[in-house]
């Protein structure tokens, strides 16, 4: 996770068995943080703002998991986060500002340790008091493009760009989305 231009946070991780240890990377060299209160790998992590961070998932502790931890990036602190509501592993995260409103979106991954690929996604909305995932779109069709690979081109982008937009184009097929994107 970004905490700054110069320092960027590193959450857990494998190294021949899962890590609860976290670094911060900058410019003039790493340091050795506070260990995260589980072991994680395979999980995701965003940057709520410039003083907040949520890491997500991930195998926790051995175990798939739906656990959020919110992570103040000034003190390197964990507090519990909202569950989301499916265990995911190897996913894409990302967040969106629409409006003035800060989201966090989750798209795919595997589930359950059953190497379940995940074709859905849920969403956050991280201005509210008590946030808590919603699902969001579920691509059930058999096409060799399904949704959750097009939001994973889209969290890409937004990447790239920093903006994303989503908008509902009508019809009966929830699949009939569009996306618009500028940069900045």
């Amino acid at each position: 996770t970004e905490v700054n231009n110069d320092e960027t946070l590193i959450i857990g991780g494998y190294y021949g068995n899962a890590l609860k240890t976290t670094e911060l990377i900058s410019s003039s060299g790493s340091v050795k943080g506070k260990d995260f209160p589980t072991t994680v790998y395979g999980h995701c992590a965003i940057k709520i703002n410039s003083t907040h961070g949520l890491v997500i998932g991930g195998k926790q502790d051995g175990s798939y998991s739906a656990s959020t931890w919110f992570v103040d990036l000034t003190t390197t602190t964990f507090t519990p986060g909202p569950p989301m509501k499916m265990k995911r592993l190897h996913y894409g995260c990302t967040t969106f500002n629409l409006g003035t409103k800060t989201f966090g979106i989750v798209s795919g991954g595997l589930n359950n340790g059953k190497e379940v690929r995940l074709d859905s996604t849920e969403i956050i909305d991280l201005d509210q008091n008590h946030p808590t995932w919603t699902e969001g779109m579920q691509d059930k069709s058999k096409n060799s493009l399904s949704l959750t690979k097009v939001f994973f081109l889209l969290i890409f982008r937004s990447k790239l760009t920093e903006t994303i937009e989503l908008c509902y184009v009508g019809g009966n097929d929830s699949r009939d989305f569009c996306h618009r994107w500028k940069r900045q």
